[in-house]
């Protein structure tokens, strides 16, 4: 969106000394009072003006996160990065070539800070391709086991870039394009089906167009009791040395995300990740033959993850993470934009 059409817009930015008005749009929910969003306060809400509205920063009051990390292709990473002006992330292993770092992420929002008239919750679900970049000098972890690729945060000046975000609601996917220029697609239909098979949680999920026909699908069959056999490759790649260490990590996460803006230039945002169970609620192991992504048709979406031939080599589920997104620079924004008289 360019400047001047902002100015005539309705989309306004309004800016917040009284949390409670930011509450009124975008109403009350269980975590408010969380020490988390405490830390994190509402700042303003932009009003679409036809009964929606976002908060800012945008919460994710609670998120059911399923996680594949592993690698991707070092040609195709290059060629995507050109003029980006970041460098892949990598491990390196015995062989000494390096992998850039690659994660798909599949999120089902159940109660969040975009309100609606008719779904006070705005629960959603999307689906990302990120790479793990720098703007740093390229840098390269050592390989220890599959467990190294969940570790691209430890890298010097580590940012998540954005390649792909499909979600299944219009306000969430404008706003996001909008507030952000996160290139989000709206893709009109994700059917999720979840079924317990002993300990392990087994997710399926198909991503559809317009006609109904499969963009991707995505197989993860989690199992707490797979993750408590691969407590030592955990703890090597990690560098720990008893599973106790592990209840010591931190449990707040703050990640840089950069994307081709599609306002145009590039854009940075900042989203702060926080579960408070993050050792006891979230599961990661190796993944095995059930666990995958299968592209299908043509899409933007599709090509990206073909050409990038991305490996998984480790699936998570966390369930009922908590969520802060802000975007950089958005309080010069509100300045610039602030409707008269508000």
């Amino acid at each position: 969106m360019t400047e001047a059409k902002r100015t005539h817009d309705k989309r306004w930015f309004t800016p917040v000394a009284d949390p409670s008005k930011a509450l009124k749009i975008a109403g009350t929910h269980t975590r408010d009072a969380d020490p988390f969003f405490t830390a994190h306060p509402y700042k303003g809400v932009i009003d679409f003006g036809d009964g929606r509205a976002i908060t800012w920063p945008f919460r994710a009051q609670s998120v059911d996160a399923t996680m594949f990390w592993g690698t991707a292709d070092a040609n195709a990473v290059t060629r995507l990065l050109a003029g980006t002006g970041m460098n892949a992330a990598t491990v390196k292993g015995a062989d000494g070539v390096a992998k850039p770092l690659m994660q798909v992420w599949y999120l089902h929002y159940n109660d969040t800070s975009l309100a609606a008239q008719n779904d006070p919750k705005c629960q959603y679900k999307e689906f990302l391709a990120l790479l793990t970049v720098t703007d740093q000098p390229s840098a390269s972890l050592p390989y220890t086991n599959g467990f190294s690729t969940t570790l691209g945060a430890t890298v010097p000046g580590a940012k998540v870039f954005e390649l792909s975000l499909l979600l299944d609601n219009k306000l969430a996917t404008e706003a996001g394009r909008d507030t952000a220029g996160l290139d989000k697609q709206f893709a009109p239909k994700m059917e999720e089906v979840n079924t317990k098979v002993g300990t392990a949680n087994q997710l399926t999920v198909a991503i559809l167009d317009s006609h109904g026909k499969p963009l991707v699908k995505i197989a993860a069959n989690v199992d707490p009791a797979k993750m408590t056999t691969e407590i030592p490759d955990i703890l090597k790649a990690y560098g720990l040395t008893s599973p106790a260490q592990l209840a010591q990590l931190p449990t707040e996460a703050e990640v840089e995300i950069v994307n081709k803006d599609v306002r145009g230039g590039t854009a940075l945002v900042l989203w702060n990740m926080w579960s408070s169970t993050v050792h006891g609620g979230m599961v990661m192991h190796s993944v095995g033959t059930a666990d995958g992504i299968q592209v299908l048709g043509k899409s933007d979406l599709g090509w990206q993850i073909k050409d990038l031939k991305f490996t998984p080599e480790i699936v998570g589920f966390t369930p009922g993470m908590m969520g802060s997104y802000e975007v950089q620079g958005l309080d010069a924004l509100a300045a610039k934009y602030a409707k008269p008289g508000h």
